[in-house]
């Protein structure tokens, strides 16, 4: 027998175990493992088809998450197994080994293992049983063991046989990409109408399985024919949309963060250069051709989900190139791009003039009555689950149908009924609850003021973490929610995150960077951040905090996506109001953010120093011009003068020229008063520019010492250097801050865990070192002493004077 052995790659060690355990117990069957060197989605199709084609049974190991080549080696295996000369070979045998099964289309239909540890005894013996056609029954029925709602998340392409409501227009989605036309195919709608999951569990999982949606026993024909073979490419455009596309690209071909990571860069940089999304795809191709040593996928679809980021998260400039590469993309043969916008952001995609030309609009309105009842019952038919009050799909529709936007809270609120059920005793296969739930959002904020009433020392971290880290409130006051990595949060933060994940409140959801590989956490659905009225609360009070940092962050990111030139950066009132948020709430902010803002404050600096140099030459070339008029006006007059003595014979020309001596002489007279006036005008102007330097040296000084201030308990050292960058270069009692400066330093040079302190020199210590082998120390001082100090007491070994 031969046996193809699927795993998600976070399951690679339980699927190493099982397939040694499986070729000790049976020799005569051949396990294959799928090399973990070939990625890149569909690509494995041309490479191990063969081998699934040859297997008699393939064992899909099903764990916490679904992995993309899971679903591509399951949609393969079903192509396979339903063609009736097949005679259902290779049988799939699903083993569920963490978490809950997928939605995947016909999985609720085949009998699943629940095995924590398929390499057991006891675990070995039941695939056995499987593998042999011996049907093992299990002692739960599926709808104690799972559930088909997926609360606040979107529905993804491994949940397709939940996706209902929405085939319909599914199905015309699936048209506009059969006929090939170039543009960009854009879903508006509003928040929470399921963009997302029309986009994933619909037309991307329709393209994996070649079967149309809610009929999937009616295969793909025409266009779409072998659309399993395309390479799907998924991606958000986040705060750095440009990395996020060159990250989705690269990561299919290289497996190490570090790796990952340069490649994204060197791209980032030939984008600003003029080079194209097609000129990546093709480098991609090229790679994995390399790889797997197969020909290119016929096309390639990219999906930008939540595009309306490019507009509230991402700086100008990237979301301009991010917008002119996709662009240029959908003009190419071979390359689909598919993506979602809110529709309250429809007027900012209108004016992103070279995206809106080449994109062709799909309304994605709110579901109707029938439509939502679809979304209640169907997916409980599925597992025979029944409703006790049969008028409340009905009520729930119609509640939802008020209430646009409404379609995350139904399917939270489902889903926390079924768990209900599934924790009865009764064990009857009904699903009953109050007739009169239509308070759609009652399940989340119940979850969610639960958690803080049984943890209300954990409110402050809670808050911290909702507001300052996972959300980001745009110019127009609309909070929108934030990806937040590990390193951002405190532990007790990440923690509460981590809590808050947990199927016990599912609020929020937890992932991991594509580039770094660190772990990453978000609110499940942005409804979390408009619907929990305590959490709408805390974010009033940030709201002007948190719509500054957002503007202050687009800035930075622009700034560093031209290249860090000094005209981007805050000047003037911006800078001003940052070096107070930056002295009064430095933690708040991230590093690159304090950066920019102390680079933006070194540059006005040097700027106002640079005018005040400028204003001073100008003064001192007018007084200088001052001065050389004056004396050409005296010996002019002195000449005058001259001439009348020579000629005082004359009367008339002496008369004559006396005027005209007069004249000279009253001239030079307004000349030196003109002097005095521009040397006044001088003086003022450099006793402005000396105030005004001044004052901007006592605005850096005290946004420095605060800050060192903060970082005081976090990091004493770093909290030194910030206080010494404080320290003037010229250090005299009439610098700005030196007090202040000075103190602070006082306090936190002891915090520094220093072991030993010598204190015996009467002078100031010129020298100091180690032996060699770090027992004594030697110091040399001004007060002409060398001393020999052990360096473990600090007892005075030796002292040479002289």
């Amino acid at each position: 027998m031969r046996i193809f052995l699927s795993y998600h790659t976070p399951d690679r060690e339980i699927a190493e175990k099982l397939g040694e355990a499986l070729t000790r117990r049976r020799p005569e069957s051949e396990v294959f493992f799928a090399p973990r060197s070939i990625r890149g989605g569909s690509y494995w199709q041309q490479r191990l088809a063969k081998e699934i084609d040859q297997s008699d049974a393939v064992l899909l190991l099903l764990g916490d998450k679904v992995g993309p080549w899971q679903e591509d080696e399951y949609f393969e295996a079903r192509r396979l197994n339903r063609k009736s000369e097949r005679a259902g070979k290779p049988a799939i045998i699903p083993v569920v080994i963490a978490g809950q099964t997928p939605g995947l289309p016909f999985l609720n239909l085949m009998h699943r293992l629940y095995l924590p540890e398929p390499a057991s005894n006891q675990g070995l013996a039941a695939i056995e049983n499987a593998l042999d056609g011996v049907e093992t029954k299990d002692a739960e029925p599926a709808w104690r063991r799972l559930n088909p709602y997926k609360g606040l998340s979107a529905l993804t392409t491994s949940d397709a046989a939940y996706f209902f409501g929405r085939e319909e227009l599914c199905g015309e989605v699936l048209d506009l990409i059969a006929s090939r036309e170039r543009c960009v195919l854009a879903l508006i709608g509003s928040s929470g109408v399921g963009k997302s999951s029309l986009a994933q569990a619909g037309v991307l999982a329709s393209l994996k399985s070649e079967l149309w949606p809610g009929q999937w026993e009616r295969p793909f024909s025409g266009a779409l024919k072998n659309s399993r073979t395309w390479l799907q490419v998924t991606m958000t455009p986040g705060e750095e949309p440009l990395k996020r596309l060159a990250l989705a690209f690269v990561s299919l071909w290289l497996e190490s963060p570090g790796d990952r990571e340069t490649e994204a860069n060197k791209w980032i940089t030939l984008f600003g250069n003029g080079s194209t999304l097609s000129s990546l795809i093709e480098a991609t191709n090229s790679k994995l051709a390399e790889l797997t040593n197969a020909a290119a996928p016929s096309r390639v679809l990219l999906y930008v989900d939540q595009g309306e980021e490019l507009y509230s998260r991402a700086g100008k400039e990237q979301a301009r190139l991010f917008s002119k590469l996709i662009a240029e993309a959908s003009q190419r043969d071979g390359i689909t791009v598919l993506s979602s916008f809110r529709s309250d952001y429809y007027g900012r995609l209108q004016a992103d003039h070279e995206l809106f030309a080449v994109t062709r609009r799909i309304d994605v309105p709110p579901l109707e009555v029938a439509g939502l009842r679809a979304v209640i019952e169907k997916p409980a038919r599925l597992f025979g689950v029944t409703f006790e009050n049969t008028g409340m799909p009905t009520l729930l529709a119609v509640k939802a149908y008020d209430e646009p936007g409404a379609l995350p809270l139904l399917s939270d609120l489902l889903a926390d009924m079924w768990d209900r059920m599934r924790h009865r005793d009764d064990g009857e296969m009904r699903w009953s609850d109050k007739p009169d739930v239509v308070d759609l959002s009652a399940a989340l904020e119940d979850r969610a003021n639960s958690f803080l009433k049984q943890f209300p020392e954990h409110e402050t971290n809670l808050r911290r973490l909702l507001t300052l880290r996972l959300a980001h409130v745009s110019r127009d006051g609309d909070p929108v929610r934030r990806r937040a990595r590990k390193s951002e949060c405190s532990e007790a933060e990440w923690r509460i995150a981590e809590e808050l994940a947990g199927s016990g409140y599912r609020l929020l959801t937890l992932g991991e960077d594509r580039a770094s590989g660190e772990p990453t956490a978000e609110v499940a659905h942005e409804q979390l951040l408009h619907k929990w009225r305590t959490l709408g609360d805390w974010l009033k009070e940030q709201n002007e905090f948190l719509i500054w940092r957002g503007t202050v962050d687009a800035a930075r990111r622009d700034w560093e996506a031209a290249g860090k030139p000094d005209d981007a950066l805050l000047m003037g009132l911006p800078l001003k109001r940052a070096m107070v948020h930056l002295a009064e709430r430095g933690s708040d902010l991230s590093s690159q953010d304090k950066k920019f803002i102390l680079a933006s404050d070194e540059a006005e600096r040097e700027e106002l120093e640079a005018e005040r140099a400028k204003e001073l030459a100008l003064a001192n070339e007018r007084a200088e011009t001052a001065k050389r008029s004056l004396a050409a006006s005296q010996t002019i007059a002195k000449r005058t003068r001259i001439g009348l003595i020579a000629s005082i014979g004359l009367f008339l020309i002496a008369l004559i020229a006396s005027f005209v001596a007069l004249d000279w002489a009253m001239t030079a007279n307004e000349l030196a008063e003109k002097e005095s006036i521009a040397r006044g005008k001088a003086e003022k102007q450099e006793s402005i520019a000396t105030a005004q330097s001044f004052k901007a040296r006592q605005n850096s000084v005290a946004a420095l010492t605060a800050l060192a201030n903060v970082e005081a308990a976090r990091d004493p050292v770093k909290a030194v250097k910030l206080a010494l960058a404080a320290w003037p270069k010229s250090a005299t009692s009439d610098q700005p801050g030196m007090e202040v400066t000075a103190s602070a330093l006082g306090a936190l040079v002891p915090q520094l865990r220093q072991r030993l302190k010598l204190s015996e020199h009467q002078a100031p210590v010129t020298s100091a070192a180690f032996s060699p082998d770090g027992l004594t120390v030697v110091t040399a001082s001004e007060d002409r002493t060398a001393r020999i100090w052990d360096a473990a007491s600090g007892k005075e070994l030796m002292r040479l004077t002289g």
